[in-house]
């Protein structure tokens, strides 16, 4: 089986990717990648979304604190803003994996799939 690739440039195209069948985000990919290898997901078509500034905004503003769902681990703790703010998720995050994980992955990925 072959697997398609599309490395999405806007969000339109990501949409667009992603509707057909058997496609699958790519984002941080930390457990998309280790379910496709071992069998557990598959899919006809990866679509990177990484690169999307829509999915990368981080900040903090009066009311509220915005984080992408693109936005990797290591990006949110390096935020002092937003672990000031936000010190239980400072403290989830800092659990999660090495620094080469939380490097590549995805605060949103692990909403998706319900990591712990």
């Amino acid at each position: 089986m072959t697997l398609k690739f599309v490395k999405a440039a806007t969000l339109e195209s990501a949409f667009h990717a992603l509707s057909d069948p058997g496609a699958a985000v790519l984002c941080g990919g930390t457990d998309l990648m280790v379910k496709l290898r071992s069998g557990a997901a598959s899919c006809a078509t990866l679509v990177d979304v990484s690169d999307l500034a829509e999915l990368r905004e981080l900040g903090v503003a009066p009311d509220r604190v915005v984080i992408g769902a693109g936005v990797p681990e290591s990006e949110i703790l390096d935020s002092e803003a937003v672990c000031a703010r936000l010190p239980l998720l400072e403290r989830a995050l800092r659990s999660l994996g090495s620094s080469q994980i939380r490097n590549r992955g995805t605060l949103g990925g692990n909403l998706v799939n319900a990591s712990p």
